[in-house]
């Protein structure tokens, strides 16, 4: 007889460093939940690199919109990594949503309809 399993969780850490962790989540559009925590005791920068962006299922080369979920503003528009800037110490985060482009409508095709 087999040990149970574990319920099966759509959320992945997809970095991972000594004093940091970036744990993302598919969302049903086609984005990507992501939320940046820092254990480190003081603000620090923290990075989703090129291995975490293809834990997203992300090429390196694909645009991807960037909205701060928790400010309420756009972050702009990145390919290949993305860094969170002045994640809190001690356990703070910071969450984003992550929009690869070809996820949006051309818009020859959304002015046509």
């Amino acid at each position: 007889s087999s040990a149970p399993r574990a319920p099966r969780d759509d959320a992945a850490r997809a970095a991972a460093a000594d004093t940091a962790n970036v744990w993302a989540r598919p969302l049903h559009d086609g984005a990507w939940a992501a939320v940046f925590v820092n254990d480190a005791a003081t603000a620090a920068n923290v990075t989703c690199d090129a291995a975490c962006w293809r834990r997203m299922f992300v090429g390196p080369d694909i645009d991807v919109r960037v909205r701060d979920l928790w400010a309420h503003a756009d972050a702009g528009v990145v390919s290949g990594s993305f860094i969170a800037p002045h994640v809190p110490p001690a356990g703070g985060s910071k969450m984003y949503r992550f929009t690869p482009q070809f996820y949006a409508p051309p818009k020859a095709a959304a002015a046509a309809e």
